[in-house]
């Protein structure tokens, strides 16, 4: 992969990035709180990211006990669970 040029850095650095939310349980939500992201190459705002509160950690746990406590995931085969995590990886990637 040849390195960027000034014109993709450029051209990317025009594309808005939308501020991000928090996943807890199925749903996305606003965090209490917002983060900015700053560019490093001239200091303005890329984006916002949502910061989880206490309150919004206590949800994100108790939905994903709930999740856990449901057994789609708990029962799940261990090459079950490697499938899930591989495609998410690949996703990531």
């Amino acid at each position: 992969m040849a390195a960027p040029t000034q014109a993709d850095i450029d051209r990317l650095s025009a594309v808005p990035i939308p501020s991000q939310k928090l996943l807890i349980g199925a749903d996305w939500v606003e965090g209490q709180d917002q983060i900015e992201v700053l560019s490093p190459i001239n200091g303005q705002i890329l984006t916002r990211l949502a910061s989880a509160s206490v309150q919004d950690v206590d949800r994100a746990v108790a939905a994903a006990r709930a999740a856990f406590d449901s057994g789609v995931w708990s029962r799940m085969s261990l090459s079950g669970r490697k499938v899930v995590l591989h495609r998410l990886a690949d996703l990531i990637d």
